[in-house]
């Protein structure tokens, strides 16, 4: 709690700065440390309200819609924590949002290498741990979740997978199970 009055993760120090919002860290590395690297877009409006609108796409929609449902049938935990456990039937019915959320992302990728197009950026990253975490769990083992129902995710996770840091810290990592 030093560094985080929140006492939440991720929290990182880079120098005398602290932060600890998700998509704040990743905008904030993307834009310091990997901007050579296209990491962070071009700095035009349209482009860096299309990067966060997926990084807020993926923290919001996404991980909300897939957090019960991680939590009940991976760990075998309720979620939100201080909550009751959810019935099978509750989870049951969660399933939908989750269908939906992976049927945008599934959509936009239909025509795209990343989400911003032909270039992995920081778009690319929230969304990455959110969609591996879904395709690794093998859609819950609900059937309108399966990976073969969304092609387009299973090959952008494919495409991502080549990188030593996904491989390292998303497939490798907390993130994944």
């Amino acid at each position: 709690q030093a560094l985080n009055p929140k006492a939440t993760v991720p929290t990182i120090r880079d120098g005398p700065l602290v932060l600890n919002e998700s998509n704040t860290i990743v905008a904030y590395l993307c834009q310091k440390y990997g901007e050579k690297a296209g990491l962070y877009p071009d700095s035009s409006p349209a482009s860096l309200a299309l990067a966060w609108q997926w990084l807020e796409y993926a923290e919001t929609t996404m991980a909300e819609a897939q957090a019960p449902i991680f939590f009940h049938v991976v760990r075998g935990i309720a979620y939100p924590f201080s909550s009751a456990a959810k019935s099978a039937e509750e989870v049951e019915s969660l399933v939908p949002g989750l269908e939906k959320a992976l049927r945008g992302l599934e959509e936009h990728l239909t025509d795209k290498s990343y989400i911003l197009g032909a270039s992995f950026t920081m778009a690319d990253i929230t969304a990455a741990v959110q969609a591996n975490r879904w395709f690794t769990n093998d859609g819950y083992g609900f059937p309108e979740l399966h990976p073969d129902l969304f092609p387009a995710i299973v090959v952008w996770l494919q495409r991502l997978s080549l990188r030593q840091a996904f491989q390292d810290h998303v497939q490798g990592g907390m993130y994944a199970k």
